[in-house]
């Protein structure tokens, strides 16, 4: 992904050793490890950011409806680089904020605030340096309780033999009534936010009884077989959980759970071997409707070239090794 995404890191200083992946712009590996934990990413968290309506005033657009009164709109003044070719010319732009935050988009009459809680927020660094820093289980979650991190699923392990799973975000604490998944009327202030919910409050889960855990993009409830974190605990505040029980599962995560929950006495080589298996999930059941499909299929359509496919695919090992004819065909 180039240089906007990550970059590979190693930091030797004195008795602080890390070695990861960072994001542009910070010195420290955000994901990786240290002599003492690891800590992981996949996307997917809690729903951290809202989209106010604001409703402006016929007669001055930059004034908005807030509690019966009309509040002025705060324009700040910058310039925007465009490129052309070698040279880069400056526009001079405005840009408009409610107290919600910066206005992104115009519609009748109405003007639409971008409400982020990392707004102002320059803490990422320091919590990227004690998350590196932390000894044990209760040092990272005292280190991820600044709430500096983007909002992420993050898995943690330590050399205790702890395991760890947060639901990572700066989460909101919205107005009872409120939808967050649509924009929220901007006229009233007991819409607005009521202050982040402190790390207590996120979805987490620290050694469960499986023994395992993963994450593949899915949600806490796909992250192990049985697994207790269930969108039913988190009815109060759904936006924590951010999904639901019929959100779209996929072949990779179902994959892993029942790699892992068929694991047993795993050492570092078998670990490795499930991380890095080749094997395609339920390919048996492509197989079995190909074969359904050939034994009905007339004779006109069995010629020598797909009857040679048809044979590859059955004796295929339902492996993507480098040197699969099966996995090719």
């Amino acid at each position: 992904y180039a240089e906007f995404r990550f970059y590979q890191i190693r930091i030797y200083a004195g008795d602080f050793n890390a070695s990861g992946v960072s994001i542009l712009g910070t010195p420290l590996p955000s994901l990786g490890h240290s002599r003492y934990c690891s800590i992981a990413m996949t996307t997917g968290a809690p729903d951290t950011s809202d989209v106010f309506e604001e409703e402006l005033n016929p007669d001055n657009p930059r004034q908005y409806r807030r509690d019966g009164e009309w509040r002025d709109l705060i324009v700040r003044k910058t310039k925007i680089g465009v490129k052309h070719g070698d040279k880069v010319d400056w526009k001079d732009s405005e840009i408009e904020y409610s107290h919600h935050g910066p206005i992104v988009a115009h519609k009748n009459g109405k003007a639409y605030a971008m409400a982020i809680p990392y707004f102002g927020e320059v803490g990422l660094t320091d919590q990227t340096y004690d998350t590196m820093r932390a000894r044990n289980l209760t040092e990272m979650k005292t280190a991820l309780a600044k709430l500096q991190l983007m909002a992420q699923n993050v898995m943690v392990a330590t050399v205790q033999g702890d395991i760890y799973y947060v639901r990572n975000g700066r989460v909101p604490i919205r107005a009872p009534g409120t939808d967050p998944t649509r924009p929220i009327t901007g006229r009233y202030s007991t819409n607005d936010w009521q202050g982040i919910h402190p790390f207590a409050d996120l979805v987490q889960l620290e050694n469960p009884p499986q023994a395992y855990m993963h994450n593949c993009n899915v949600t806490p409830f796909a992250m192990m077989k049985d697994s207790p974190l269930t969108p039913e605990k988190y009815a109060r505040f759904p936006y924590l959980y951010n999904a639901t029980r019929l959100a779209p599962r996929h072949q990779r995560g179902d994959m892993m759970t029942e790699l892992l929950d068929n694991a047993h006495d795993v050492t570092v080589e078998s670990a490795t071997d499930i991380a890095f298996s080749p094997e395609v999930y339920h390919a048996r059941l492509w197989q079995d409707r190909l074969k359904s499909a050939w034994t009905k299929a007339s004779d006109a359509d069995k010629q020598a070239e797909a009857a040679e496919v048809y044979d590859l695919i059955q004796k295929w090992n339902r492996r993507s090794d480098a040197d699969s004819e099966g996995a090719l065909a």
